[in-house]
């Protein structure tokens, strides 16, 4: 089993040259969980190749953890990709910052439709790089968090 590569300093890799953007399947995925309220959010980046980001997210209530809600993410991201892009001989890079949910997402699906690659990758949340690697997960990180505060305020308002 191959585990999840970390990176302290969230460097960005080399851009690809432009005959191989196409290659490329790139995902950043976060959750954002309140302990007291049980209240959750989760939010999802995907770049397929050229084509332009895709990114959504969602909330809710009865989050258990914040593992359960960042491997609630990443299986939503699993299920756009699945649903909405070609991964047969592709490079699919699935980014992170909770390890242990990165590390207990399923990679095999993709290598059974023809990836020629699947990376899990760590990111380092919360940092003050001015990586584009970063940028993306504070990205992902306050979309996460916005729909976590929508729900905690239901919660909070007994709505």
């Amino acid at each position: 089993m191959t585990y999840a590569t970390v990176d302290r300093r969230n460097l960005d890799s080399a851009k690809p040259a432009d005959y191989d953007k196409d290659l490329f399947i790139t995902v950043f995925t976060d959750g954002s969980w309140c302990p007291y309220t049980k209240a959750y959010g989760y939010a999802v980046w995907i770049r397929d190749g050229q084509k332009p980001i895709h990114m959504f997210g969602a909330g809710g209530f009865g989050g258990r953890d914040s593992y359960h809600v960042e491997s609630m993410g990443l299986a939503e991201a699993v299920k756009y990709i699945l649903e909405n892009c070609s991964v047969a001989e592709r490079v699919l890079i699935i980014q992170c910052d909770n390890i242990g949910a990165l590390n207990a997402l399923d990679i095999k699906q993709f290598k059974k439709l023809g990836a020629k690659f699947v990376k899990r990758k760590h990111v380092k949340a919360h940092t003050s790089h001015k990586t584009n690697r970063s940028k993306v997960n504070n990205l992902v990180d306050n979309l996460a968090g916005q729909y976590m505060r929508e729900y905690r305020a239901k919660v909070r308002a007994g709505k």
